[in-house]
């Protein structure tokens, strides 16, 4: 198999971000310096990166998407893009758990080979407001333990897992806000932002497995409803 041509989005989070890769190797990467402007930032931040190495859209052979949890407006703008991209160019779309891509950077990042690191359990997580935080857990070969959940923390949070010796890498967007917490030794802290770099290594694999997204039904992994405010003015 010949190394695919993949376009890949990452809108999970503040920043909208997207990357080129050809196989494992990132060609380049645009990461919008603005917050929350994901609507007008993505389209052409795509074009760009296309322009910037003479690539069509119709050389692309996949569009990857980071497929949440994170930002509800985020995500719906990433995958309706997304969507829409691989419906008119007839390609499959990839769509990768948010939380996992941020597990497998911070392993690359971190995993130093040693008994410590081959024993360690990563929590990947994304800022939820307030002490809450979206999270999963996977182990040192970055395979699953926990599904996507939404959790409070708390001092004594991941009590049973320092108590079992192993060490616990706590990565991700919501790492920051909870190191005067979580205090222990056995915490590793590593601050971590969505980007679309982190969507390369689960895409591939997924391409490889010809794990696609059903483009009509897929809908990103929320974890719970939005917070949804209803205005108290009048209509007119």
């Amino acid at each position: 198999m010949t190394k695919p041509l993949i376009l890949h989005i990452e809108t999970s989070g503040d920043l909208c971000s997207v990357a080129l890769s050809h196989g494992l190797d990132i060609l380049s990467t645009i990461t919008s310096t603005e917050k929350n402007n994901h609507s007008t930032a993505l389209a052409p931040d795509a074009q760009s990166l296309l322009e910037a190495h003479d690539i069509l859209p119709e050389d692309l052979d996949a569009i990857s998407v980071s497929g949440g949890p994170g930002s509800y407006t985020g995500l719906r703008v990433g995958v309706s893009f997304a969507k829409a991209m691989c419906f008119a160019l007839d390609i499959p779309l990839i769509a990768v758990d948010t939380l996992e891509s941020l597990a497998i950077a911070a392993h690359s990042a971190l995993h130093k080979g040693d008994d410590m690191q081959r024993d360690a359990i990563y929590y990947p997580n994304i800022d939820a407001r307030r002490m809450e935080v979206y999270i999963a857990a996977f182990d040192a070969n970055c395979e699953r333990i926990l599904p996507n959940s939404a959790l409070i923390i708390e001092e004594n949070t991941f009590e049973p897992q320092i108590t079992s010796g192993k060490k616990i890498v706590f990565c991700g967007t919501g790492t920051s806000k909870c190191i005067g917490i979580l205090t222990d030794d056995a915490i590793i802290h590593h601050p971590l932002e969505c980007r679309a770099e982190h969507l390369v290594a689960p895409a591939i694999r997924a391409y490889v497995q010809e794990n696609f997204a059903d483009l009509v039904s897929y809908r990103p992994d929320y974890v719970k409803a939005p917070n949804i405010t209803v205005s108290s003015k009048p209509v007119l």
